[in-house]
């Protein structure tokens, strides 16, 4: 059997986060390693800068570009690519500079929120 791909997500609306729960629970090819509000609140290297950084721990990270942090899409998936992990925007709306600028600072992808989970 193939290794589960692990996914780490970070977005500040919990129901999403928690809808993204019940969808992955099912899906043994998919580990939901962990949720977080922030970049910073992710558990594990990922959020980590300085000497404890490191690579992260997980596959794909799925990222809303604008958090209650402030948006900052651009330096987000930078840091999460660095550290090792695949990135995929997950917004609400298709805005092509949003789009964009996410592709440009390395992000491997972008959804709208509205996407069809049943393709997964």
């Amino acid at each position: 059997m193939a290794r589960a791909i692990t996914v780490a997500v970070v977005d500040d609306d919990r129901m999403l986060l928690d809808g993204l729960r019940v969808r992955l629970d099912g899906v043994p090819e998919v580990l939901l390693a962990a949720t977080a509000r922030t970049v910073d609140g992710l558990p594990g290297p990922a959020g980590a800068d300085g000497p404890d950084a490191g690579p992260v721990p997980y596959d794909v990270v799925l990222l809303d570009p604008v958090l209650g942090d402030g948006p900052r899409p651009p330096d987000d998936i930078r840091r999460l690519r660095a550290a090792g992990a695949r990135v995929l925007v997950i917004g609400t709306v298709a805005d092509r500079r949003r789009i964009v600028a996410a592709i440009t600072a390395g992000a491997d992808g972008h959804l709208t929120e509205d996407h069809d989970l049943r393709l997964w």
